[in-house]
């Protein structure tokens, strides 16, 4: 059962060639991913789909909360190096809160949010996102899955400037066109009061879009 999860956003910059991250990815991921690091599930990498930075993402599920972290540190263990060479290195470890439920694959578009709800907003701010939001997102052509996580830690390194304000909740969908984010669907979720209400609230608030470049998966998630 996935528990943790650790998004980890990328702007590899002038010191780092596209083809040395490649090579890193392809390093760490694949070499670990045969069941190495047992709480790794599985792993996806995604390049921007709009026009921000930081420019690449690679997701990673894992069994545990708990264990987030470990697994960060063993997939850093052989080359940690490179991510002092990065322009910008933004990492959350995040515990899941909610799913939708599981797709057959992984999907080829993402989109993420990040929010930190107002001052004393943390309730009636969870009883938007599943009294309300939710079920209005999964109704936008093209949604496939949403879940939902609190940020536990984050991690922030580069030799750069790509602030990245901490946010406290995370919420990932899975698509299959960004379509569907110009219907009336998407515009209803987006505009009813009480989102306004909530958003409006939030310091920290910041959306991305993702098209998907590569998954790795353990065999155990494979069966």
């Amino acid at each position: 059962m996935i528990q943790g999860f650790l998004h980890e956003a990328i702007e590899p910059g002038s010191k780092l060639s596209e083809h040395e991250l490649t090579a890193w990815y392809e390093k760490e991921i694949s070499s670990k991913i045969d069941g190495s690091i047992p709480e790794l599930v599985s792993c996806a990498q995604y390049n921007a789909a709009d026009e921000k930075k930081p420019s690449s993402l690679v997701v990673y599920e894992t069994t545990s909360t708990s264990t987030s972290i470990e697994v960060l540190n063993k997939l850093r263990a052989d080359n940690p190096v490179v991510v002092d060479r990065l322009e910008a290195y933004h990492a959350s470890i995040c515990e899941q809160i909610y799913d939708s439920g599981s797709t057959e694959q992984t999907r080829p578009y993402l989109m993420t949010g990040f929010m930190t709800p107002g001052q004393g907003d943390d309730e009636e701010f969870n009883q938007w996102y599943t009294q309300e939001h939710l079920g209005d997102m999964s109704k936008v052509p093209g949604w496939r899955r949403a879940r939902r996580f609190r940020i536990n830690d984050s991690i922030e390194k580069g030799t750069g400037k790509i602030p990245k304000a901490k946010a406290t909740y995370a919420a990932i969908y899975e698509l299959d066109h960004f379509d569907g984010l110009k219907s009336p669907e998407y515009h209803h979720a987006c505009t009813t009061p009480w989102t306004a209400k909530m958003t409006g609230r939030c310091p920290v608030a910041e959306m991305r879009k993702w098209k998907l470049v590569k998954t790795w998966s353990t065999e155990r998630t494979q069966k």
